[in-house]
Protein backbone atom coordinates (compact mmCIF):
# COMPACT_ATOMS: atom_id res chain seq x y z
CA UNK A 1 0.00 0.00 0.00
CA UNK A 2 1.31 3.40 -1.01
CA UNK A 3 1.09 6.26 1.49
CA UNK A 4 -0.85 9.28 0.32
CA UNK A 5 1.00 12.49 -0.17
CA UNK A 6 -0.27 15.33 2.01
CA UNK A 7 -2.41 17.81 0.13
CA UNK A 8 -0.59 21.02 -0.59
CA UNK A 9 -2.64 24.13 -0.09
CA UNK A 10 -3.15 26.22 -3.13
CA UNK A 11 -1.13 29.39 -2.62
CA UNK A 12 -4.07 31.46 -3.87
CA UNK A 13 -6.17 30.24 -0.93
CA UNK A 14 -3.66 31.13 1.75
CA UNK A 15 -4.64 34.17 3.79
CA UNK A 16 -2.02 36.91 3.89
CA UNK A 17 -0.56 37.53 7.28
CA UNK A 18 -1.80 40.61 9.07
CA UNK A 19 0.59 43.54 8.79
CA UNK A 20 2.26 44.48 12.01
CA UNK A 21 4.71 47.13 12.93
CA UNK A 22 5.78 50.51 11.68
CA UNK A 23 9.06 51.71 10.25
CA UNK A 24 10.53 54.71 12.00
CA UNK A 25 11.50 57.60 9.74
CA UNK A 26 13.67 60.55 10.78
CA UNK A 27 13.91 62.02 7.27
CA UNK A 28 11.35 64.75 8.06
CA UNK A 29 12.93 65.71 11.38
CA UNK A 30 12.76 69.50 11.85
CA UNK A 31 16.40 70.21 12.63
CA UNK A 32 15.90 73.94 12.11
CA UNK A 33 13.49 74.20 15.05
CA UNK A 34 14.70 71.42 17.34
CA UNK A 35 18.43 70.73 16.80
CA UNK A 36 19.18 67.05 16.98
CA UNK A 37 22.52 67.70 18.70
CA UNK A 38 20.75 69.25 21.67
CA UNK A 39 18.24 66.41 21.94
CA UNK A 40 20.77 63.63 21.50
CA UNK A 41 23.14 64.77 24.21
CA UNK A 42 20.62 63.40 26.69
CA UNK A 43 21.13 59.65 27.09
CA UNK A 44 17.77 59.15 28.82
CA UNK A 45 15.96 60.73 25.86
CA UNK A 46 17.95 58.60 23.42
CA UNK A 47 17.06 55.44 25.37
CA UNK A 48 13.36 56.37 25.53
CA UNK A 49 13.13 57.11 21.80
CA UNK A 50 15.04 53.88 21.13
CA UNK A 51 12.53 51.92 23.23
CA UNK A 52 9.69 53.60 21.33
CA UNK A 53 11.30 52.70 17.99
CA UNK A 54 11.78 49.10 19.08
CA UNK A 55 8.14 48.83 20.17
CA UNK A 56 6.95 50.33 16.88
CA UNK A 57 8.55 47.53 14.88
CA UNK A 58 5.94 45.11 16.27
CA UNK A 59 3.05 47.34 17.31
CA UNK A 60 -0.30 47.05 15.58
CA UNK A 61 -1.35 50.35 17.14
CA UNK A 62 1.58 52.66 18.00
CA UNK A 63 -0.56 54.76 20.31
CA UNK A 64 -0.96 51.80 22.64
CA UNK A 65 2.72 51.14 23.24
CA UNK A 66 3.11 50.75 26.98
CA UNK A 67 6.47 52.42 27.57
CA UNK A 68 5.61 54.81 30.41
CA UNK A 69 4.95 57.40 27.74
CA UNK A 70 2.13 59.85 27.83
CA UNK A 71 1.01 60.13 24.20
CA UNK A 72 -1.65 62.59 23.17
CA UNK A 73 -2.68 64.36 19.97
CA UNK A 74 -1.53 67.93 19.51
CA UNK A 75 -4.31 70.42 20.06
CA UNK A 76 -4.72 72.88 17.14
CA UNK A 77 -5.57 75.73 19.55
CA UNK A 78 -2.91 75.22 22.23
CA UNK A 79 -0.18 73.71 20.06
CA UNK A 80 -0.53 75.70 16.85
CA UNK A 81 3.10 76.87 17.05
CA UNK A 82 4.36 73.29 17.06
CA UNK A 83 1.94 72.22 14.34
CA UNK A 84 3.02 75.07 12.06
CA UNK A 85 6.72 74.28 12.62
CA UNK A 86 6.15 70.62 11.77
CA UNK A 87 4.42 71.49 8.48
CA UNK A 88 3.25 67.88 8.21
CA UNK A 89 0.17 66.84 6.25
CA UNK A 90 0.45 63.03 6.15
CA UNK A 91 -1.44 62.39 9.37
CA UNK A 92 -2.24 63.64 12.85
CA UNK A 93 0.57 64.84 15.10
CA UNK A 94 1.18 63.46 18.58
CA UNK A 95 3.26 64.52 21.54
CA UNK A 96 4.97 61.90 23.67
CA UNK A 97 6.34 62.84 27.06
CA UNK A 98 7.86 60.90 29.89
CA UNK A 99 6.07 61.14 33.20
CA UNK A 100 7.73 63.52 35.61
CA UNK A 101 10.41 64.61 33.12
CA UNK A 102 10.85 67.49 30.69
CA UNK A 103 11.86 65.18 27.87
CA UNK A 104 9.54 64.59 24.94
CA UNK A 105 9.14 64.28 21.21
CA UNK A 106 6.64 64.96 18.45
CA UNK A 107 5.72 62.21 16.01
CA UNK A 108 3.13 61.27 13.44
CA UNK A 109 1.75 58.00 12.16
CA UNK A 110 0.95 57.23 8.53
CA UNK A 111 -1.07 54.01 8.68
CA UNK A 112 -1.39 53.63 4.92
CA UNK A 113 2.33 53.00 4.43
CA UNK A 114 2.99 51.94 8.06
CA UNK A 115 5.52 54.65 8.92
CA UNK A 116 6.11 56.61 12.09
CA UNK A 117 7.77 59.98 11.59
CA UNK A 118 9.80 61.51 14.40
CA UNK A 119 9.58 65.25 13.75
CA UNK A 120 11.20 66.76 16.82
CA UNK A 121 12.75 65.82 20.16
CA UNK A 122 13.83 67.85 23.14
CA UNK A 123 15.11 67.37 26.65
CA UNK A 124 13.38 70.56 27.78
CA UNK A 125 9.73 71.64 27.79
CA UNK A 126 9.96 73.32 24.39
CA UNK A 127 6.92 71.62 22.91
CA UNK A 128 4.53 72.33 25.73
CA UNK A 129 5.93 74.81 28.25
CA UNK A 130 2.52 75.05 29.91
CA UNK A 131 2.70 71.29 30.43
CA UNK A 132 5.93 71.50 32.48
CA UNK A 133 4.51 70.79 35.89
CA UNK A 134 2.64 67.71 34.68
CA UNK A 135 5.38 65.92 32.71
Amino acid sequence: MVAKKPNKKNSANVEPTKCRGFLVDFSLYKEKHWPIDEAYTDTILIDKIGDFMKALLWAENPLRCNLCLKMEPLNPKQDKGIISKCNFDKGPLYYASFRGQARGFVFSIDSTIRRAYILGASRKHVFRPYHGQYG
